[in-house]
């Protein structure tokens, strides 16, 4: 704003200026035509004096003459004084006043325009004009200056504005420089906090891999319990899962055995109501052959029978047994897998231990939404 008021004055003062030169330099002008025209003045009343003095001296010449002879009356009498008068009263007049007469000769104008009133009225009318301009451009140079005043008072009011954005403007700078050096102290404080994060990303990943690693090894120490039990029940023809399936058939065939016991002691009663009723046969009849090889054959599937029975009493004692190995291997795997559930659980602990040492992960957690492992 300030420098297009200073191009706008500068702008506006030219012609100012150059209006107040033309006017300066008009009214030399005018100053010189004024000085001109009384000078002028001055000269035609010289002449004029001059003319009436020469009028009067020819007058008392030519009454002398009169006196003295009639012809120089009659040949002065109504006739022009000659060429040799008017030299000498020129060269009178010039001895009389030779330095003011030089002096209006160099400034005033020949006497061929003084003889002429047209340029008179020409200078009159001319320096009406010049009044006219004159007038009109001490109108326009007072419009100007009030312009000008006006223009300053609005320049004095835009300089204290322009003070006024300068501070505000100086605070604003303040402000920016404030916010740049906060932006990079914010930069400085995320580059660390981001280190941080990365060193606590690579605690948790390793702290992580270490509880990979536990639980492999918690995995394979399950794996070689659990084949150490497969073992010890492959050693005995079972292991857990399949003695516990062994065992639900071993009770389905025990049920199945028990039930065929019946089923066989019921087939023996009624054979041996049968060997009742063929001994009472036998007695009834004389063939005793048959009847004996039919009881010794009924004998001997008594005795297969019971033979049959003593085996399966033997399979259920040894399904038992079974039973009982199985229940105990259950209990001891069972009490493996308390135990290595305490110490998991004491493993947990120690690594919740170690993360509380750490000094990193103190740290992190109250920056970082890390939460304990």
């Amino acid at each position: 704003k300030k420098h297009n008021l200073g191009i706008n004055n500068n702008n506006i003062l030219q012609p100012v200026d150059s209006k107040i030169q033309e006017i300066e330099y008009m009214e030399n002008h005018i100053n010189s035509k004024r000085l001109n025209n009384d000078l002028v003045g001055s000269t035609e009343n010289l002449l004029k004096e001059d003319s009436c003095t020469a009028s009067s001296k020819n007058y008392k010449n030519a009454s002398g003459v009169v006196n003295s002879s009639p012809r120089s009356h009659s040949a002065t009498n109504g006739s022009i004084p000659s060429s040799s008068s008017k030299n000498e009263k020129k060269q009178k007049c010039t001895s009389k006043s030779p330095s003011t007469h030089k002096d209006l000769m160099e400034n005033c104008i020949p006497n061929n325009q003084l003889s002429k009133p047209d340029a008179l009225v020409r200078l009159e009318q001319d320096i009406k004009k010049l009044k006219a301009d004159l007038q009109a451009s001490r109108q326009v140079e007072q419009e100007l200056r009030s312009q000008i005043s006006s223009l300053s008072s609005t320049e004095r009011g835009i300089r204290s504005e322009m003070g006024q954005l300068r501070q505000e403007n100086e605070l604003l700078q303040n402000k920016l420089h404030n916010a740049v050096q906060m932006k990079q102290k914010d930069k400085q404080n995320i580059s660390q906090l981001e280190k941080k994060l990365k060193a606590e990303q690579e605690a948790r990943s390793f702290v992580e891999k270490q509880l990979m690693e536990e639980k492999k090894r918690k995995k394979l120490e399950e794996a070689t319990a659990a084949r150490a039990v497969a073992f010890a029940a492959a050693s005995r023809g079972e292991c857990t899962e399949t003695l516990r399936n062994r065992i639900r058939e071993l009770e389905a065939e025990g049920k199945k055995l028990t039930m065929d016991m019946k089923v066989k002691e019921d087939q023996i009663r009624e054979l041996e109501l049968k060997v009742q009723e063929l001994r009472k046969y036998k007695e009834n009849e004389k063939d005793t052959e048959v009847l004996m090889s039919a009881l010794s054959a009924m004998q001997d599937k008594t005795q297969h029978l019971e033979n049959s029975l003593s085996a399966e009493t033997r399979i259920k004692l040894d399904l038992f047994s079974a039973l009982g190995d199985a229940k105990r291997q259950l209990e001891i795997a069972q009490g493996q897998i308390l135990q290595k559930d305490q110490e998991i659980k004491d493993l947990k602990q120690k690594i919740a231990e170690v993360m509380a040492v750490m000094p990193s992960i103190t740290y992190s957690a109250a920056t970082s939404p890390l939460s304990p492992v």
